[in-house]
């Protein structure tokens, strides 16, 4: 990634499939940013309000778009690592702290993905005569799944 910068989005929404293929409809599309990458793109110049360009990116101190494209802080991105960075392999190190020194850009297809069984459900009964009462378990392991190779892209390593 390097320095952060406008065109980093631009770059990682254009990695979704041959040529940015995947990124072709801007409303099935988004970023998920950590806190540091969207705390660093605040400060952005190329950023502008209402005042000074009719499409504003910056509207009541919030970052809503950037590239036409929905973008989103997440503060649960790196959650291990307590200062919410990662290596500059794009991974949390959990032995040496001081390596997480990045951020990252996640761009994501939200019609790529889909709820998906890692288990089906399994479901027991057991009565319980002295109560007369029933006691009903159900198991099951789910989340998500992605529908091809183009769900998601990322660009980590960004210094912030």
């Amino acid at each position: 990634g390097g320095s952060l910068d406008e065109e980093d989005y631009l770059e990682t929404m254009f990695l979704l499939g041959t040529a940015g293929l995947g990124a072709a409809d801007m409303q099935k599309c988004g970023f998920i940013v950590d806190p540091n990458v969207y705390k660093a793109s605040l400060k952005l110049a190329a950023l502008k309000t209402k005042d000074v360009w009719a499409n504003a990116t910056l509207e009541s101190g919030v970052l809503t778009k950037l590239w036409g494209y929905e973008l989103m802080p997440s503060w649960f991105m790196h959650y291990k690592s307590t200062t919410r960075k990662a290596n500059t392999a794009g991974k949390v190190d959990q032995t040496t702290p001081g390596n997480n020194t990045t951020g990252s850009i996640l761009a994501v297809r939200w019609d790529q993905w889909r709820f998906a069984y890692k288990r089906q459900m399994t479901i027991e009964t057991t009565r319980f005569a002295n109560a007369d009462a029933w006691e009903i378990v159900a198991w099951a392991r789910l989340g998500l799944g992605y529908r091809d190779e183009e769900a998601s892209a990322i660009t980590y390593g960004l210094t912030v």
